[in-house]
């Protein structure tokens, strides 16, 4: 380099454009690679939903798990067959396209075409990138994606939810990404409450009054209840229990007047679930 320093870089490359190539599916190369595909695949589909569902926590929209899903298996088809990497979500990439201002899949179709035009017209500069100038960017990036603040809820008010998170960052930190997430999907599989008891809904008109635990997978069914019979108001008198996921999930729907929470729920809750709305109108 130029100040005589050894000095990592990214390196030649081998070739600029993919060849075209049917994946050997033989019954010996499909047990060779099994278990390391189902582990990838899972992590990929973990990390993507999350990243996902910190964009639509932070701005205010639903995400579909299942599209997702078929987004992922789509590209990772059409990447095996021109030699690819595993296809998941960037942290880093995603991090930095939103601080920039995209809110639409067009950011990533700009994004990819400038991959191609630079891989097509400046691959010869591509050696001379330091690997500490890629990472200083992927760390400042991704540093981005930390909440603070929710971390601290979580330790405050939902113990369980904070132990999975350490478990989550521990297990990465010295098993590797692969592992640390499986150990705490496992995890949360026996943690779940597999024997709970379903919201009981009563509508009347434009109001919903809802009763039992609150859980992220009942907030699901809850706001699709919502969005079905076009719910303006939720009396919350009946909910006795609320995780952190759930309060993620309906602080999606902003509009929504979220009425009567408990007093030993309160402090737990956002300013946007505690604060009254105006009656909508029309």
């Amino acid at each position: 380099m130029a100040l005589g320093m050894d000095i990592d870089a990214v390196g030649t490359l081998d070739k600029v454009l993919p060849e075209v190539v049917i994946p050997n599916f033989s019954l010996e190369a499909i047990r060779s690679v099994a278990p390391a595909a189902i582990l990838i695949a899972l992590v990929a589909y973990v990390e993507s939903i999350a990243l996902a569902q910190h964009f639509a926590a932070k701005h205010r929209y639903q995400i579909s798990p299942n599209r997702e899903l078929i987004a992922l298996g789509s590209a990772n088809v059409v990447s095996s067959l021109v030699g690819g990497l595993a296809v998941g979500a960037g942290f880093s990439r995603s991090a930095i396209h939103e601080s920039n201002g995209a809110k639409t899949k067009k950011a990533g179709i700009a994004s990819g075409i400038v991959v191609i035009v630079v891989l097509l017209g400046a691959s010869k500069l591509l050696p001379f990138i330091p690997y500490a100038a890629l990472a200083s960017i992927v760390f400042w990036a991704s540093l981005r994606l930390v909440n603070v603040k929710r971390i601290v809820q979580l330790y405050r008010f939902f113990r369980r939810d904070f132990m999975l998170f350490g478990i989550a960052c521990l297990g990465v930190l010295f098993l590797g990404i692969e592992y640390g997430l499986g150990m705490a999907i496992l995890v949360q599989a026996l943690m779940y409450p597999w024997k709970r008891e379903p919201l009981q809904l009563e509508q009347h008109d434009r109001d919903l009054h809802v009763r039992g635990e609150l859980n992220y997978v009942e907030a699901i069914a809850l706001i699709k209840a919502i969005q079905e019979h076009n719910i303006q108001r939720v009396h919350c008198e009946g909910i006795d229990n609320i995780d952190a996921g759930a309060i993620i999930e309906l602080e999606k729907l902003s509009h929504i007047q979220w009425l009567g929470w408990s007093g030993a729920l309160i402090p737990k809750l956002s300013a946007v679930l505690v604060q009254p709305k105006l009656p909508h109108t029309q």
